[in-house]
């Protein structure tokens, strides 16, 4: 007969230990009417890690989220699991798509207070969806500048090569990239 242990077998060739007293005897084997109380108290709700599972994200994650109060405190069954609903599942996964859009964990607590996902809801979501917008346009017109500067360290940088001879690297000796966009008439 196996057991399971983690996500081992170990086959058992001896029997079970058996304690006898005067008045019963004490087994690790099943018997009738034995009940493990854990099935019970978790057939009732789903737990942290049947969440995370459903909704595609760590059970540490639903526990963090739980913390911040951005899903609703879970029951606790006399064993101390949490125990959660269907709803929590859906929130989870409304969470995850609100982060892939770039918000952050506070904007989403403030867009969802009561937990519900309704009209007004809808409003504060498209709000922040164009304030998001905006900030996205303002990072590329950025990183163009960025690619832009980059590019003109890249162009002095092959100046200088092609020169050959022993020059100071242009894009780190700053002294020497003030000299060289004198000479040329260009900034490096």
């Amino acid at each position: 007969m196996g057991r399971a242990f983690g996500t081992r077998f170990v086959k058992i060739e001896a029997p079970l230990p058996t304690l006898r007293t005067s008045r019963s005897v004490l087994t690790l084997e099943p018997t009738p009417g034995f009940t493990m109380p854990c099935e019970d108290e978790v057939k009732d709700g789903l737990t942290v890690g049947r969440v995370a599972s459903a909704a595609g994200v760590t059970p540490d994650a639903v526990r963090y989220y739980e913390r911040l109060r951005l899903i609703s405190r879970a029951t606790r069954t006399p064993s101390g699991y949490r125990l959660f609903d269907g709803a929590d599942v859906d929130r989870v996964r409304a969470i995850r798509r609100a982060q892939a859009l770039g918000m952050s964990l506070a904007e989403i607590g403030a867009l969802f207070p009561q937990g519900r996902l309704g009209r007004a809801e809808c409003r504060r979501v498209r709000r922040l969806v164009a304030e998001k917008i905006a900030e996205t346009d303002a990072r590329i017109v950025d990183l163009r500048k960025f690619r832009h500067d980059l590019r003109s360290h890249l162009d002095a940088c092959d100046r200088a090569i092609d020169r050959g001879g022993e020059v100071p690297c242009l894009v780190l000796a700053p002294d020497a990239a003030q000299s060289d966009s004198r000479t040329t008439g260009r900034n490096a």
